[in-house]
């Protein structure tokens, strides 16, 4: 096959998938039929995807690469492609006829800035994308090109050619605000007038504002796609502060009545939009509106079905762990041994890389997730890879405690059935000691008497304030700031736990045996995605403690009772 017959193939590819990028696949078939450097470059140039998002600008240009795993990418950077490569482009650039090959090419050729005669191809690609919006596809793809041709156009000066652009974007326009009017379905709006707002005011056409305005109406049913067309205005005032803010309130509070149109998880996204919308134009009055509304949102029965799953364990194994601990010395060994066993959370390291292989394999991952607290207020939610790999070590963190909590509520009831009642004065005795003051000890002890009379509530919230004051004489002793100063009128106060934990994870060696530790006192005490214990038995968010989230709390008191302060000596 010649190289002019195989672009006549690439070229009924095209046709054929009715789409401006993302079709080598179709004539694969003819690999083996042409050069392997002609293969390799054209379907590598129909395969780039237009970088559509800021980040996606930034990091790879006009064109992205059509898949990414595993840190490969395909197809490869522009700027990395071969020498030879590039040439294929040339030459098929001077066959091919389709408009959407020539855009395709001459745009690659402009983009590359090592290649001779650019502003010929400038031009080319120009007219092309010009002639690629006159063919029977969609407004979105017909917007794009002609978006993309008056970039060229005002790059290269190129004043006739912008002005037939702007005319025929002002046309298009005007004939999807006629179709929108008869079926209100959101579409290329946005993409056929953002075009023309971005240009200089003396190059805009003259009624533009009075356009955007009445395409924003046509979609006011649309709360996806008036908002955005409505801001299109912001370039229209010439930064007039009063008529911006007039416009961030119109779309705030569409946002707002269409929000209280609908109900459920829908409702409480459409809140979070808004909220988010109204404090990045610091719209006050609106922010505190919006709060007290998603405040007042509860899911209750319209709550997604809980999933639950079921395992089983060998009899033997759980008895020889549980029995282990007990044992049958004294009961003082008992909870030191209890203390010792842990921590509760998974290896940290390998924890993460399984996530990350994970995340590489899953399309969930590519949803946006949002995290509800008790109360269905939204505490949490993914909008980076690394939210996304956070909240699942966060998840797993729980998982993990509370599948070791199950057999620690065990070990308790067993240490009392096996050693028998203990006074409160012997606990406190036990457990004043290193970093404990006796007043805390005492409360622990209280604790305990607490969780083997079957009190589990009194038996967690006596202790789990309590930790925080252990964990900061820690803090001390390893010369971390545990307190803030006074200072211009704000008072002196203690550094909150959560920074605290934070603190001792990113300053310990990573090596440090400590640190596995502290990351299971965050999961258990402060992580709002985890059990957040503390926080939540703080706020009231916990109606009652049970056997199994009471013995977490006791589990890591008894783990601070293993810790000895050193010796003044002892580095």
């Amino acid at each position: 096959m010649t190289f002019e017959e195989f672009i006549r193939r690439v070229e009924e590819a095209a046709v054929a998938a009715r789409l401006p990028f993302g079709f080598g696949s179709r004539f694969r078939p003819l690999q083996d039929e042409v050069d392997p450097a002609e293969f390799e470059a054209m379907t590598i140039a129909v395969d780039y995807m237009l970088a559509e998002s800021e980040e996606q600008r930034e990091r790879w240009g006009r064109f992205a690469p059509m898949l990414e795993l595993g840190g490969q990418v395909y197809p490869p950077p522009l700027d990395e492609v071969r020498p030879e490569l590039v040439e294929v482009w040339t030459r098929a650039y001077e066959i091919a006829q389709h408009p959407i090959i020539r855009a395709r090419l001459a745009e690659l050729l402009w983009t590359r800035r090592d290649t001779s005669n650019r502003y010929r191809y400038g031009l080319g690609a120009i007219d092309a994308l010009v002639a690629s919006s006159e063919l029977d596809i969609d407004d979105l793809y017909r917007a794009e090109y002609l978006g993309r041709a008056l970039q060229l156009a005002r790059a290269l000066s190129d004043d006739p050619r912008t002005t037939r652009i702007v005319e025929r974007l002002v046309q298009l326009a005007r004939r999807h605000l006629s179709e929108a009017r008869n079926a209100p379905a959101a579409g290329a709006a946005r993409r056929l007038l953002e075009p023309l707002s971005n240009l200089p005011e003396n190059q805009r056409p003259p009624d533009l504002r009075q356009l955007v305005e009445e395409m924003a109406e046509a979609y006011q049913g649309n709360v996806w796609a008036y908002g955005p067309l409505l801001r299109l205005t912001e370039s229209l005032v010439n930064g007039r502060p009063e008529e911006l803010e007039a416009i961030r309130r119109r779309v705030v509070t569409h946002q707002i009545a269409h929000a209280r149109s609908v109900d459920g998880l829908v409702r409480i996204a459409e809140l979070r939009e808004a909220l988010e919308a109204a404090q990045a134009f610091d719209l006050s009055d609106l922010i505190e509106q919006i709060r007290v509304a998603l405040q007042n949102e509860r899911l209750g029965e319209r709550r997604l079905a809980p999933f639950s799953a079921e395992a089983s364990l060998d009899s033997s194994h759980v008895g020889a762990l549980i029995n282990g601990i007990v044992g049958s010395d004294s009961w003082e060994d008992a909870l030191r041994r209890f203390g010792a066993w842990g921590p509760f959370t998974r290896d940290r390291e390998e924890l993460v890389a399984s996530i990350e292989r994970e995340m590489h394999n899953s399309i969930r991952f590519l949803v946006t997730q949002v995290i509800l607290d008790e109360d269905d207020n939204i505490i949490r939610r993914t909008a980076t890879p690394e939210n996304h790999k956070a909240i699942e070590i966060s998840r797993s963190q729980q998982v993990a405690i509370l599948f070791h909590a199950q057999f620690a509520a065990e070990i308790l009831k067993q240490i009392h059935k096996v050693y028998g009642a203990l006074t409160t004065e012997q606990l406190a005795a036990f457990f004043e000691r290193g970093y404990i003051r006796p007043g805390i000890a005492f409360a622990i002890a209280r604790g305990l008497k607490h969780y083997w009379n079957g009190d589990y509530d009194s038996a967690a919230m006596v202790v789990v304030t309590r930790l925080e004051s252990v964990l900061r004489e820690l803090g001390r002793q390893l010369g971390f700031v545990i307190f803030i100063e006074e200072r211009g009128g704000r008072p002196g106060q203690y550094v909150g736990l959560g920074r605290l934990l934070d603190d001792f994870i990113k300053y310990l060696p990573a090596d440090f045996w400590l640190q596995a530790w502290m990351h299971y006192f965050r999961a258990a005490l402060v992580d709002s995605v985890a059990l957040n214990l503390r926080d939540k038995a703080s706020h009231g968010l916990i109606e009652e403690f049970d056997a199994v989230l009471a013995s977490v709390v006791l589990h890591i008191a008894c783990f601070l009772r293993l810790l000895e302060r050193p010796e003044p000596s002892d580095s």
